[in-house]
């Protein structure tokens, strides 16, 4: 199987998709950003929850602080195969 795909490939399992998930972020850099943004998320979302922050409008924040560090990442990705 190859793991270069285009963008709009659908897979029929998780078993053929996972060696193009390992493939997309065997570099550092894109697995240090996911790494990053993984803990932004977690830790907004342990604010989210506690009882002093009753507003739960936080846990919305956590998109606009991984959202951008995945772009980057492919983006990145992508520009290093060019």
């Amino acid at each position: 199987m190859t793991t270069q795909t285009s963008e709009n490939t659908h897979f029929t399992s998780f078993k053929a998709f996972y060696p193009f998930y390992l493939n997309e972020h065997k570099d550092g850099t894109c697995r240090t950003l996911h790494f990053i943004g993984s803990w932004l998320v977690i830790g907004v979302i342990a604010l989210t929850i506690r009882p002093v922050a009753q507003c739960f409008c936080a846990a919305l924040r956590a998109p606009v602080l991984s959202v951008p560090l995945a772009a980057a990442a492919k983006r990145w990705r992508h520009e290093m195969r060019v």
